[in-house]
């Protein structure tokens, strides 16, 4: 049936998703919108882990992992982006 540490994360990243709809657009960090799409994948990776318990288990595991990956792509592009800004003297805003 459902690990319940897998049930946790995707109600957690629910939780996040909705702090994040309330709170994100409060910010005037730059190239935000990075952190937003690891954010989206990998509440996408917890659905495809909850649903492979379900349906599908070999592909949704290849899916989950392809999420987990490309989150961390997205990171790693936000984090550069972000470090590159500030070094520029970039102002805060105007990497949207």
């Amino acid at each position: 049936m459902f690990e319940e540490s897998e049930l946790v994360n995707l109600f957690s990243g629910i939780i996040g998703l909705i702090i994040l709809m309330t709170f994100g657009n409060r910010t005037k960090m730059p190239h935000i919108r990075f952190f937003y799409v690891a954010f989206a994948l990998m509440l996408c990776a917890y659905i495809a882990t909850v649903a492979e318990s379900i349906i599908w288990n070999t592909f949704l595991n290849y899916v989950e992992h392809g999420m987990i990956a490309l989150a961390g792509l997205s990171t790693a592009v936000a984090c550069w982006r972000l470090h590159k800004a500030s070094h520029s003297g970039q102002e805060f805003g105007d990497g949207q």
